[in-house]
């Protein structure tokens, strides 16, 4: 008896340990199909959906004031009336006349004779001075991103940028990865009455990159980048532990004479701002669970024919 239990004890220890190789090895492959590290990428077809949305008020429908321009409140400068700032959101902007609304009727609705707002009744425009210039040549690349060959510096009449930011609350919603989507369009793209440039807003996602720099992107002008363009981010906390900070910048209507473009460029209209997590894709899961089985049963039975 004490024989025969020397002799199955190493048996079983190799019959646990060949288990469990092979289910380590689908771990690791788990493992390694989890984002490595933070990011904050342009990306197209993400299927962004309202429902999931943790964006607060993301439509700007919620206490929208009632339709036409003339009833469109102030939402960046305190001084002008009506002043109201879109629930959920923060705002700045000393100087300028960014509303928030829309045209009133006909339906369906614009603002600021922008391309057909994508949801709802409301959205924001962030007009300010025109006029704005800016330190860096820009480059519009096609996926309607704007870079420079270093950091720009913006002079505006106005003095400072018009900015509208929200704190997300993504460790909330725990997930590997977030989708962003929103939609821009710029002032009088319904109607196309002089703006021949197209214009410049900035985003900025902190938590996400070093530093939390700024993405310049183009605003369409329906002559370039069409009436309007969805824009679309997958992202990844540094800190899955604390919120990002989803903000829009706009220094005014762009004046880009200085380098051979157009010296009237257009303001942003932005609507429909959603943030959707993206959960780890139950496929894995499944396949590591099933593997795991698999090998286990095998295992076991060649052991039971042995004996």
């Amino acid at each position: 008896m004490i024989r025969h239990a020397r002799k199955t004890r190493p048996d079983a220890l190799r019959i646990v340990l060949s288990t469990l190789s092979p289910c380590l090895g689908c771990a690791l492959l788990l493992c390694l199909a989890s984002p490595a590290q933070a990011a904050l990428t342009i990306a197209s077809g993400l299927g962004t959906t309202h429902a999931g949305n943790i964006v607060v008020n993301g439509s700007f429908e919620i206490a929208a004031p009632p339709d036409g321009l003339a009833n469109a409140n102030f939402w960046a400068n305190p001084l002008n009336s009506p002043y109201a700032v879109p629930p959920g959101w923060l705002s700045s902007g000393a100087n300028s006349t960014a509303r928030w609304g829309n045209d009133g009727l006909p339906t369906p609705y614009h603002l600021r004779l922008s391309d057909v707002l994508p949801d709802g009744r409301a959205a924001v425009d962030f007009h300010t001075s025109a006029g704005t210039t800016v330190s860096q040549q820009p480059t519009f690349n096609a996926n309607a991103t704007v870079t420079f060959p270093a950091p720009p510096t913006f002079t505006s009449v106005a003095g400072a940028p018009v900015i509208l930011h929200q704190l997300v609350h993504t460790e909330l919603t725990p997930a590997p990865s977030y989708s962003l989507s929103f939609w821009i369009s710029g002032e009088e793209n319904s109607t196309n009455q002089g703006f021949t440039g197209a214009g410049i807003i900035g985003l900025r996602v902190t938590n996400v990159l070093p530093g939390d720099p700024i993405q310049w992107l183009a605003v369409p002008n329906a002559i370039q980048y069409g009436l309007s363009h969805l824009f679309e981010f997958s992202f990844t906390p540094l800190n899955a532990s604390q919120p990002v900070d989803v903000a829009f910048v706009s220094w005014g209507g762009m004046d880009l004479s200085a380098y051979g473009m157009s010296a009237f460029g257009t303001q942003p209209i932005l609507d429909d701002v959603i943030v959707n997590a993206v959960p780890e894709p139950a496929g894995i899961g499944l396949a590591f669970v099933g593997a795991c089985a698999l090998v286990m049963m095998r295992r076991w039975r060649r052991a039971a024919t042995r004996r």
